[in-house]
């Protein structure tokens, strides 16, 4: 199972260093990464998926994000990524889907 923001994990402390075991209680996010190939398009397309309630951060890679979303708005979203992916805009995994 992947992890996603607001899930409960159970983490292993060895050395003042915790490493991740477990997700103890799933939330109800969806994670999607996504990496686009038209810069241009990017910023628009990071306000439509923040005004459709996605949670999104960079990952220290230009053009790479991390975008969390409420299962329930799953399709919502994935419309608009799937449309953006057929215009050459991105591509996207989904990391973890609830």
């Amino acid at each position: 199972m992947g992890v996603s923001d607001g899930d409960a994990v159970k983490a292993i402390e060895t050395e003042g260093v915790l490493t991740f075991e477990s997700v103890v209680e799933p939330s109800e996010n969806c994670t999607i990464r996504i990496i686009f190939f038209d810069r241009d398009a990017e910023d628009s397309l990071r306000k439509t998926l923040n005004r459709m309630g996605c949670s999104i951060e960079g990952t220290g890679i230009d053009g790479l994000i991390s975008l969390s979303v409420h299962k329930d708005k799953y399709d919502e979203v994935e419309s608009v990524l799937q449309n953006a992916f057929e215009l050459s805009i991105l591509d996207y995994q989904e990391a973890t889907l609830r």
